[in-house]
């Protein structure tokens, strides 16, 4: 996710099991100004569970969440196994120095530890999407400020990564998802459309026949989805031949409101398609304005959430 985005209220977009569209904006706006006026913001964090992600609605209302460090907060995690262990690689923004680094934590027992930073550069860096090409691990975070897609290749697991390719450079990319599909490689990224669009509206496509390419060519047509609530990536999940894309749905001036899982059903040189499986919800826990982000090992699940909390202590000389 971006740094210091906005986050004000919005109307809440129709779906089953919500109020009037009329009524659940006015609510939603005044709740968003009630909290604003008691010096609250909304503040992001992560929780994590026991369970695939297609038991969601159960599986969410039983996450734990992780407890932020002081000064600092936890966004966008993906979980992946290696030998055996549960390891979640996340955005950590630290708000003394007004950006992110990416850092590592093990899950095991219901309990996340922190084990250290794994990536630091002088920009923000968040969402760390990890993969694997030729049994070797890459990370690929957003890195906008760059403009670029950075990948960088694991030297030493976890905490050690050396910088392998940049590539798409002047391309302002944010939340890019690799993956293999049919002999091809995809990389899925999203761009701000203009000065109007705070958030990243625009999914766009490349191919490529290595994640180390150095030519990732255009699919024809981009940007193929052009809009708010589905255009930015939110997660990856993989169950054999099935992808799934997890998707931002951001409100007219809200950020990451909701997330919904989305099943691609076509995906060649010529062309895209998806169609919508899941929506997930801020709703499984009291307290929760916004939720945009979740990813799947098959047994261990974990989502992002922003809640409402005292502004960070400002720290003075």
């Amino acid at each position: 996710m971006n740094s210091m985005l906005p986050q004000s209220s919005a109307a809440a977009a129709r779906s089953e099991g919500f109020l009037p569209l009329s009524i659940s904006a006015l609510l939603h706006r005044v709740a968003m100004s009630w909290h604003y006026r008691l010096g609250l913001e909304p503040r992001w964090g992560i929780s994590l569970v026991e369970t695939d992600w297609k038991r969601k609605d159960a599986a969410l209302r039983a996450s734990r969440p992780v407890p932020n460090p002081p000064g600092r907060y936890f966004a966008d995690p993906f979980v992946i196994e290696r030998d055996g262990r549960t390891y979640c690689f996340v955005e950590d923004y630290v708000h003394a120095r007004g950006k992110a680094h990416i850092t590592v934590l093990e899950y095991r027992a219901g309990v996340a530890t922190e084990l250290g930073p794994c990536l630091d550069e002088p920009f923000h860096l968040s969402f760390p999407f990890v993969f694997e090409y030729q049994r070797q691990l890459y990370l690929c975070p957003e890195a906008s400020a760059s403009r670029s897609v950075r990948i960088y290749r694991c030297t030493e697991f976890p905490l050690r990564w050396e910088l392998a390719r940049v590539t798409l450079s002047g391309f302002p990319a944010l939340d890019t998802i690799i993956f293999e599909r049919q002999g091809r490689w995809w990389l899925l990224t999203c761009r701000f459309a203009d000065t109007h669009d705070p958030f990243g509206s625009e999914l766009h496509i490349f191919h490529a026949d290595s994640p180390l390419s150095e030519q990732w060519r255009p699919l024809p047509g981009n940007p193929v989805i052009a809009d708010r609530r589905c255009g930015r990536n939110g997660g990856l999940i993989r169950e054999g031949e099935r992808v799934l894309r997890v998707a931002q749905h951001h409100e007219a001036h809200t950020y990451g409101r909701r997330a919904t899982v989305r099943e691609i059903t076509h995906l060649d040189e010529g062309g895209y398609a998806e169609r919508l499986v899941a929506s997930l919800e801020p709703n499984f826990r009291p307290g929760l304005v916004s939720a945009h982000h979740l990813t799947t090992t098959g047994r261990v699940t974990a989502v992002d959430h922003a809640s409402w909390a005292r502004p960070f202590t400002q720290v003075t000389d």
